[in-house]
């Protein structure tokens, strides 16, 4: 399906249009980046009809000043994108391993925090547990796929999270059974209808997942 770029976007200001995820081929259900000179209320405002969830608006300086920033995203576009317009900025960029470990060891970690924080106020803020729940699960399909990829020491890019926890169990060798496990069920939305109790349980066994994920990362060099 073509998009239509002249409804969305001021060509003589857009440098470059991206679109990645799974199948950068079917535009609407990936994600857009568009890279422009300037970025400005005007600009942003044309873009508010694209029937696209998720785009990323960026002047061409602050995205290649973002690359140190941000490693585990810059990954991920260039496993699989498409340049819709203009030029193929990802081609010209490279990523230091460093900050890529360095990023994935604070979120993490960051993620540890969140849960332990949801374990410590559970029952007095069950709507704060739930978001917590459909917050994470993203959140660590993402890192689970980055995780893994790192430790095969960049051989390859695989974006299914259960092929990911597969292999990083294969290198760990250690089982995620776990991990995969409750990663389906709040994907399934099965986590809100378990009791107090079992609710409980749950978040217990994702945080020591997650610790376990941490170890990981902390095993390669940095």
């Amino acid at each position: 399906m073509n998009l239509e770029i002249e409804k969305f976007f001021n060509k003589d200001n857009l440098i470059s249009l991206i679109s990645y995820g799974k199948d950068p081929g079917d535009v609407f259900s990936s994600t857009l980046v568009a890279i422009m000179q300037s970025v400005d209320v005007h600009s942003i405002e044309k873009t508010k009809k694209l029937k696209h969830k998720d785009v990323v608006i960026m002047s061409k300086e602050e995205f290649f000043n973002s690359i140190d920033v941000f490693p585990i995203e810059f990954i991920t576009m260039k496993h699989s994108y498409k340049v819709i317009f203009g030029e193929d900025v990802l081609s010209e960029i490279d990523i230091d391993m460093k900050n890529y470990r360095h990023q994935l060891e604070y979120e993490v970690r960051s993620k540890k925090q969140i849960l332990t924080r949801a374990i410590r106020e559970f029952g007095s803020t069950s709507r704060f547990t739930a978001k917590i729940m459909d917050d994470i699960l993203n959140q660590l399909k993402i890192l689970v796929i980055h995780i893994a990829h790192l430790s095969q020491e960049l051989k390859s890019f695989e974006y299914d999270y259960m092929v990911a926890i597969h292999r990083l169990s294969e290198v760990s060798g250690k089982g995620m059974e776990t991990l995969t496990n409750l990663l389906y069920s709040i994907e399934q939305n099965k986590y809100k209808d378990y009791s107090k109790g079992q609710k409980l349980q749950f978040l217990s066994e994702l945080l020591q997942d997650i610790k376990d994920l941490q170890g990981y990362v902390d095993s390669f060099e940095a």
